[in-house]
């Protein structure tokens, strides 16, 4: 169950990403509960073609970040067209550098997981 603040968020927010496996089904009622018509909800499943009753750890696997990462900035270029050059090389390297960290910290669980096992 979200919290009132998450609940707040969700409900303003421009641009949400949403696991959209199993596992967050509270997000997607969320979304429903609060309509927004110029809202942009990204689906990670539907991003990386994820199966119906699949793992619905999608952050797990090494492809989901290049697909959000891609699904990202085509967003975010749509979004936010008239704004400066210098911003864009701010918002690229801000994005890269967050997506590889990521990368780096998803692919680090699943060794952990890998040698736990």
């Amino acid at each position: 169950e979200a919290s009132p603040s998450t609940t707040r968020t969700i409900s303003r927010a421009d641009i949400v990403i949403a696991n959209g496996a199993a596992s967050d089904l509270w997000m997607l009622r969320l979304l429903a509960a609060s309509p927004n018509p110029t809202r942009t909800v990204m689906v990670v499943a539907d991003l990386v073609g994820a199966k119906a009753g699949g793992n619905p750890h999608l952050w797990y696997d090494p492809s989901t970040m290049p697909a959000l990462a891609s699904a990202w900035s085509g967003l975010v270029l749509a979004f936010y067209t008239d704004w400066p050059a210098s911003f864009w090389i701010t918002v690229v390297a801000a994005s890269g550098y967050l997506f590889a960290w990521l990368l780096r910290t998803m692919r680090s669980a699943a060794r952990e997981a890998a040698d736990a096992r």
